[in-house]
């Protein structure tokens, strides 16, 4: 929600706008009169300014007039222009290549560098000391091109916030895109205007060690370069490059003024080992950042210029090369203004407010000072189709291009969808399936919102559409009716269908399709199950209880199909038969979830008979462990699952611990454990895995395998059941190695040794 001072600055921008005074300016080396870019131009006594494009050229709003322009390049005299009423709109801004001399940098006791730094990193904790966050203003644009051709450009205009430790936040106000309709790009877009002057520097969600960072002195190494005047003051460049080249570092250059001990200027990128994972093959980015002082004597960031590439693509599907750039502009300063706290509150660190075609003035009286479009920019837009669109301009070629095509375009987040409406979820609208009971499923499934804080599922479907003569065609249904009254959900709903007989804690029903129907045994047995069921479910802080009262009508199905399979010739067992009747059950569930953990303990009692109790509990925790500030740090997971029953279970509620379909595995379940799980009356099983990601390989020196972004990975498995079907006499334990992102696919190849009867398997899995 934008509070009461921004809606008052969207009203009176329009008015202010024509009370202003334009300014077109050029900057320019006054011996070869060639445009100098990025330069810094500021309003004096403000932190309002502008930025130069490659030409040398900037547009500026003043607010009042007189005023004063003062003008900085690197490695050039300073100038200051006065601007008043008369002055005319187009100016010209000579600056003189400076000629000073400088003495040496006096440092003593240490590494010249190392020392300066220290001061450095010292003045600048002391600096930020004073503020606890800044509000800013922004212009941006942002350009991307395949093979040197304009194909895309946003500009807009943002406001952005910092905090120590949250980094920066942008909520984008207005934005305008050429061609107007075109969709944002999946792999380089706009970013929030960093700060290089940051303890931590969030790029592409890698969080890298800043220069001037506490710990900058472990981080990097340091060295001197040439001495420089800049605004008339001494000024010397510092080197920077990581000391560890696991470690998420930038490398280039700091200029820093040596009389005030500040970074006036920062030319970073991170280094080449920074990888992301497929299916980006490759890319690298450039940073270019001035700092300015604000009234309160802190050095803030006032520009950004990013450029940079990235190649994407997959094995057999390649795509062209495609190049960006950003210029933006900040403005406006106010120290002191943290913004609302559900900017900080997750990763997501670009939001864009709805309606902002409507705020398109905003660009004509913007603060910030719009960067306009070099004679190169210009000169590319008026050469870019107007039918340009991203999969023109980054057609695949590949032996695989039809089948795997790579996603190009952003996608919204979810935002829920308003009442009335439908949802048109790709895993809501299809039931699809194989097996031996059903042959072919085919159904549809849709999510209703008829009135406020009420859902209502509705699922129908047809099985036995494709199977041998006997096969039975029957309809299937299901529905389920929520209700959100604060905390608490209220459920209430049935179904009619053929499900498994007994509940997989890893794999879904249609898991076992594309196996089944190549010919491997069907993974499941089943039982033809009506059920009606009502529940509550309420959620505080942490914690989760919910309890449900549900009704089973359960009978025998037949196995339906005598299909054997096309590739594989298994043979399909007979389902076996289940105990039949009418089955009333309580069960309740407590469950308490933190910081990638949960713990739940669930109680089912049979209220028919009374005849049979059974007690669940479950463990999970995913934490990350070294090298957090990649995108993908290491990682370890733990998953351990136990139950006891007491009484006479049915057949169809025994417990089971999952195995393989084949040589499809997942975690949670025994990966050399092939065909039929597990099951028991009591159960345990304890499965773990370690993500090394792609240290191994840096640490092996094979960085072209780390630069694919293949991963490994070390896990295991240990189950113990008890008077079930195959239970394993003293535990079924093994280890698996897995190596993952396999051809830049979410493909893991996963080599496994059992331990209990020794034996060597090798499987497969989507994703880890």
């Amino acid at each position: 929600m934008i509070a009461k001072s921004k809606l008052a600055m969207l009203v009176l921008l329009p008015a202010l706008a024509f009370a202003q005074k334009r300014v077109v300016g050029t900057v320019v080396d006054a011996e070869t009169n060639e445009g100098l870019p990025a330069a810094n131009v500021r309003v004096v006594g403000t932190m309002n300014g502008a930025t130069t494009n490659e030409d040398g050229r900037f547009e500026l709003f003043l607010p009042r007039v007189p005023a004063s322009l003062a003008v900085r390049y690197l490695g050039y005299e300073s100038d200051t222009l006065r601007i008043r009423a008369q002055t005319p709109e187009a100016v010209t801004i000579r600056l003189e290549p400076a000629t000073y001399a400088l003495g040496g940098l006096e440092v003593s006791g240490e590494d010249p560098a190392v020392a300066l730094m220290r001061l450095v990193i010292a003045k600048k904790r002391a600096m930020y000391g004073r503020i606890s966050s800044f509000r800013a203003e922004a212009f941006s644009r942002f350009t991307l091109y395949r093979r040197g051709q304009l194909v895309h450009l946003r500009e807009q205009i943002s406001e952005t916030y910092w905090r120590p430790g949250g980094g920066a936040r942008e909520v984008v106000l207005t934005e305008r895109r050429q061609p107007a309709r075109a969709q944002a790009f999946r792999f380089a877009g706009p970013m929030p205007v960093v700060n290089l002057y940051d303890d931590e520097v969030d790029i592409r969600g890698i969080r890298f060690v800043g220069p001037t960072a506490p710990d900058a002195l472990d981080a990097y190494t340091f060295r001197l370069g040439p001495e420089r005047v800049l605004d008339g003051r001494p000024a010397v460049d510092v080197y920077a490059s990581p000391r560890d080249p696991l470690r998420s570092a930038l490398a280039g250059r700091l200029v820093v003024l040596t009389d005030s001990l500040v970074v006036a200027e920062a030319q970073l990128r991170p280094t080449w080992f920074a990888t992301l994972p497929p299916p980006i093959l490759d890319w690298s980015e450039r940073f270019v950042q001035q700092f300015e002082p604000s009234p309160e004597g802190v050095w803030l960031p006032v520009n950004l210029r990013r450029e940079g590439f990235v190649e994407f693509g997959r094995a057999g599907v390649n795509y062209p090369r495609a190049q960006f750039e950003q210029v933006s502009r900040l403005a406006l300063h106010v120290p002191d203004q943290p913004g609302p706290d559900s900017l900080f509150a997750g990763a997501q660190r670009r939001f864009v407010l709805p309606f902002g075609e409507r705020r398109q003035y905003l660009f004509r009286g913007s603060p910030s000072g719009l960067v306009p479009l070099s004679a190169r920019e210009t000169e590319a837009l008026e050469q870019m189709p107007a039918s340009m669109s991203l999969r023109r301009a980054f057609f695949p070629t590949g032996f695989l291009t039809q089948y795997v095509q790579v996603r190009l375009e952003e996608t919204p987040q979810d935002q829920g969808a308003p009442p009335g409406r439908r949802s048109f979820g790709p895993f809501e609208r299809v039931l699809a399936w194989y097996n031996r009971v059903d042959g072919v499923h085919l159904g549809l499934r849709q999510t209703l919102r008829p009135v406020d804080r009420t859902e209502l599922d509705i699922g129908a479907g047809v099985a036995g559409l494709v199977g041998s003569d006997d096969v039975e065609r029957r309809p299937t249904l299901r529905a389920e009716g929520r209700y959100r009254l604060g905390s608490v959900t209220f459920r209430a709903g049935g179904f009619d269908d053929a499900v498994p007989a007994y509940a997989s804690a890893v794999y879904a029903r249609s898991a076992n399709t594309i196996p089944t129907y190549l010919g491997l045994a069907d993974y499941f047995d089943y039982v033809r199950r009506q059920r009606l069921y009502v529940g509550a479910e309420a959620r505080t802080g942490l914690f989760t209880l919910e309890a449900q009262l549900v009704t089973d009508e359960d009978r025998s199905i037949s196995r339906g199909t005598t299909y054997e399979g096309w590739w594989i010739t298994d043979g399909q067992r007979e389902n076996p038969p289940v105990d039949e009747g009418q089955f009333t059950t309580a069960r309740t569930t407590a469950s308490l979830g933190w910081a990638g953990s949960q713990f739940s303990l669930s109680w089912t009692r049979d209220l028919t008979s009374g005849r049979f109790d059974q007690l669940d509990a479950e463990f999970r925790l995913s934490a990350p462990t070294f090298f957090r500030r990649r995108p993908d740090p290491q990682r370890a997971d733990l998953w351990l699952r136990a139950g006891t029953s007491r009484g006479n279970l049915p057949t169809q509620r025994i417990r089971a611990v999952d195995g393989s379909i084949g040589a499809y595995t997942s975690f949670g379940g025994l990966r050399s454990k092939r065909g039929l799980p597990y099951t028991g009356n009591r159960y345990a099983g304890l499965f773990w895995r370690y993500d090394f990601g792609t240290v191994p390989f840096e640490r092996m020196g094979l960085y072209s395998l780390s630069a694919r972004s293949l991963r490994l990975a070390l896990g295991g498995g240990h189950v113990w059941t008890d008077g079930g079907r195959a239970s394993p006499t003293s535990g079924h334990h093994e280890l698996t190695l897995s190596a993952g992102n396999l051809f830049g696919y979410p493909l893991w190849l996963h080599l496994t040794r059992r331990l209990d009867t020794p034996a060597t398997l090798v499987g497969f899995s989507i994703r880890n």
